[in-house]
């Protein structure tokens, strides 16, 4: 394939040798305009010349935009899913934060681990939480803050697991 493209440099640096000769040697006025714009003309057909004239493979170039297009579409799926990646690992950081927060606030001392997933082409949320009391709990505190967890974040209390205090 870089054959193809020395060939068509070595053609474009020829075409601009002769028409840059045939323009020194040209008489002045009229003659040395129309040997200019004779020699643009041919510029032009020289770079915009079709690769096959070159002797360049057209399945080869085919193959080559399609690989180059694979490759992309493989760069853009790993952006996403990194991209997905971070934004489950932020919202499961800033939910268990909250979580802990509004634990505080109701007496609780806590930590929050939050699992989060995106339902069917949905955006990804909160589906679980574990709750790891550092000290025994109040039962209506617990109580109170499962409600709260449900209503704020849509976990049910089967989707709130509480570990042992210690």
């Amino acid at each position: 394939m870089t054959e193809w493209i020395r060939q068509w440099l070595v053609g474009v640096a020829a075409a601009g040798t002769l028409v840059s000769a045939a323009c020194a040697l040209a008489p002045p006025g009229a003659g040395r305009r129309a040997v200019r714009v004779a020699g643009a003309l041919l510029m032009l057909l020289v770079i915009v010349r079709v690769p096959a004239n070159t002797g360049a493979p057209a399945a080869g170039l085919a193959a080559a935009g399609e690989a180059y297009r694979a490759e992309f579409e493989d760069r853009r799926a790993g952006a996403k899913e990194a991209e997905a990646r971070v934004m489950n690992d932020l919202i499961a950081e800033r939910t268990a934060a909250y979580i802990v927060s509004e634990a505080g606030v109701r007496g609780l001392s806590l930590t929050a681990e939050v699992t989060v997933r995106a339902e069917e082409g949905g955006p990804p949320a909160p589906y679980a939480v574990r709750l790891r009391p550092r000290t025994p709990q109040a039962p209506d505190a617990v109580r109170g803050l499962e409600e709260w967890i449900a209503g704020t974040f849509g976990i049910p209390a089967e989707r709130q697991n509480w570990a042992a205090a210690g």
